[in-house]
Formats: structure tokens, C-alpha cells, sequence
């Protein structure tokens, strides 16, 4: 993907969410939700041609594996 730093001027990650949590970088749930918001956000503008019906699945699925991260993170963290 070449020319998605082009296109996408807040890029956001899983790899990047993770290492976030293990800073602590997170203090509010506002600020988790909104990384969560932005993979989210930045998927539908960088394909925007594809099928809706598709790309809801994945990001149900993206949102299903943030929040299996997340659980973890903090059952381990504590």
C-alpha cells in the first residue's frame, strides 16, 4: 500500500494500540475508543470502493479482536 500514508493522515494499528497499552499511553477510555474509532475511520476512507457489506464484517471483526486485546491487557495487568 504505497499510497496510504498519502491518503491517511492519522494512521492507526493494532501493533501501535498495543504498545499504547503497554506505556499506559491510554487514561481515559475516550482516548482507547477514539484509536479504535480511527482504524475504523481509516479503513472505510482508504477503500472506500468496497463492498459496504464487506467491510462492515471486517471491521466487526477488527472491533471483536481490539476487545480481546483489551481483555487481556488488563487481566494481565492486573
Amino acid at each position: 500500500m504505497p499510497d496510504y500514508y498519502e491518503i491517511i493522515q492519522n494512521p492507526m494499528d493494532l501493533s501501535a494500540m498495543m504498545t499504547k497499552i503497554d506505556l499506559h499511553k491510554y487514561t481515559t477510555v475516550q482516548q482507547f475508543q477514539h484509536d479504535i474509532e480511527l482504524i475504523c475511520c481509516n479503513a472505510l476512507e482508504y477503500n472506500p470502493d468496497r463492498d459496504p457489506q464487506g467491510l462492515y464484517q471486517y471491521l466487526i471483526l477488527l472491533i471483536t479482536v481490539i476487545l480481546k486485546i483489551l481483555y487481556v491487557a488488563l487481566t494481565w495487568q492486573s
